[in-house]
């Protein structure tokens, strides 16, 4: 690069920067890289997820993670600049970003299965080192490689890098864009990847002919390297069956129960059918949930019930056959779970035994209809925590105003140890109900992590008692006033202001 203030010897033409980069080519670089890092980084939650769940830890390392990488490669990108002139790394740049782009996911796999990492930050970012690190990093190095290269005097710096960051954050914006509403929706993950690592590759090889400064060896092999990691990255075996824009899922298939299926949702499992019998309740917090239902609104009187979260819908499916002229109204955030209850599941159910709106479900509470439900269930996950924004203060007055004045609301939540989650959420369900009941699942040894909680103006409390000890090959029992007491002290009631499930959550 050259200073207007110092110009050449009288008569000569200023000479030429050799890491000079014609325009298009700097903002093709500032360009794709950028999309790809943040396709990566969307991506990646999606990858995580599976190992250890889905939630605001694991998209904290994520983004945490590749922030780190982009700071590092930017200053590697510009000492690199500067001492071998940008024209001579970019096609080697962008090959090498490449072959680590295809190794994401391998990359994941491998970490995930030697390391074992536990769920919670410490896993998360484990995992996110181990797949987003080395591609954030390299991806980071072109920008400053495009600014460089964009420079002809210091006069206009200020002016290149400012154009040059616009342009590498226009490419993040498409990316973050056309990944999360376009390509997710539509294509497997792993595919997405392989198809960002050969933009890359093509787009490195085209620079590599316009350029022609990089060693031609050089760029071979890197070529070959980028072929080797395009195939590892497409014949790693695929973790989801199927891929939908929010979850990673997989149908389980017992080898001794051959007609039971398992709805696998990242990494916990969401609902059991047994396609022979599929109005029989599998999982045994949905027993004691429904135990609480009949205490409330004895059989074989019909209901009408809304359901948060539809999973493999058993309940729906066991109202409707234990209760004639029962309707439920599920609200299900992902049309995928639909379709694999519909095509895999067995489900058959239709209106008006069954309505099912797709969306967010605290989205669809206000159009929900006032005083109109006898029970409303709630059963649905992000991670191992309830979705924070449907156990606040404003989404649980949402749900009471759908209920009728003896309606209950029945709700399932996974908490242990010092029971923090839980005694938030029941703080909460105080200040919108006049009673509130929770239900322990016994095990050996004390009760279950699942905890099923009871709310309503007046709830039956010695007929739910009643209930839920009568089946005794499936103990359960309501909390005593001491020990719901204990739990709320000095919890606070959760609000959209301030709802930290993740970290309320008990490991």
């Amino acid at each position: 690069m050259t200073d207007e203030s110092e110009p050449g010897p009288p008569g000569l033409p200023r000479p030429r920067d050799p890491g000079r980069l014609p325009s298009v080519v700097a903002a093709v670089l500032a360009f794709v890289p950028s999309a790809v890092t943040l396709l990566v980084e969307v991506v990646a939650i999606r990858l995580l997820a599976p190992r250890i769940g889905s939630s605001i830890e694991t998209y904290t390392a994520a983004i945490g993670v590749v922030l780190a990488g982009l700071a590092l490669g930017a200053y590697l990108g510009g000492r690199a600049a500067d001492a071998f002139g940008p024209s001579r790394l970019v096609a080697p740049v962008l090959l090498v970003a490449a072959a680590l782009v295809a190794f994401v996911a391998p990359a994941i796999d491998v970490a995930a299965e030697l390391l074992k990492p536990p769920s919670g930050p410490i896993g998360a970012t484990i995992l996110a080192v181990a797949g987003l690190l080395l591609p954030s990093i390299v991806l980071a190095a072109a920008t400053p490689l495009a600014a460089r290269g964009s420079m002809v005097s210091t006069a206009g710096s200020g002016s290149v890098v400012g154009r040059i960051s616009a342009i590498a954050t226009v490419g993040a914006l498409i990316g973050t864009f056309l990944t999360g509403f376009v390509l997710l929706p539509v294509a497997p993950v792993r595919l997405i990847l392989l198809g960002a690592a050969v933009v890359l590759a093509l787009t490195g090889l085209a620079m590599h002919l316009v350029l022609g400064r990089s060693s031609r060896g050089v760029v071979t092999v890197l070529g070959i390297a980028v072929l080797g990691a395009l195939g590892v990255g497409a014949t790693a075996t695929p973790t989801c069956e199927p891929e939908s824009a929010y979850y990673c899922i997989r149908i389980g298939r017992g080898l001794s129960q051959p007609a039971v299926r398992d709805l696998v949702l990242d990494d916990l499992i969401h609902g059991s059918i047994d396609l022979d019998e599929p109005a029989r309740l599998r999982l045994r917090y949905l027993r004691t949930m429904d135990a609480i239902v009949e205490g409330a609104h004895p059989a074989p009187s019909s209901l009408t019930a809304l359901h948060i979260g539809g999973g493999a819908f058993a309940l729906p499916r066991h109202l409707t056959a234990e209760r004639p002229d029962t309707t439920n109204r599920v609200l299900e955030l992902d049309p995928a779970i639909i379709r694999v209850n519909r095509e895999i599941l067995g489900l058959t159910l239709d209106e008006p035994e069954l309505s099912i709106r797709v969306g967010d479900a605290r989205v669809s509470l206000r159009d929900e209809p006032a005083g109109r439900y006898d029970v409303v269930l709630s059963d649905v996950f992000a991670a191992r925590a309830v979705p924070w924004h449907l156990v606040t203060l404003e989404a649980i007055g949402e749900v009471r105003r759908t209920m009728t004045p003896e309606g209950i609301y029945v709700a399932n939540v996974i908490d242990g140890g010092e029971l923090r989650l839980l005694g938030a959420y029941v703080a909460t369900l105080r200040e919108a109900f006049g009673e509130v009941a929770i239900a322990w699942i016994v095990v050996d040894g004390g009760v279950s992590g699942n905890v099923i909680v009871a709310a309503g103006d007046r709830l039956p409390l010695d007929a739910i008692a009643g209930t839920l000890e009568r089946d005794l090959s499936d103990p359960a029992r309501l909390a005593t006033q001491e020990e719901v007491a204990a739990i709320i002290d000095g919890a606070p009631p959760l609000t959209d202001d301030f709802a930290p499930t993740d970290a309320l959550i008990s490991r």
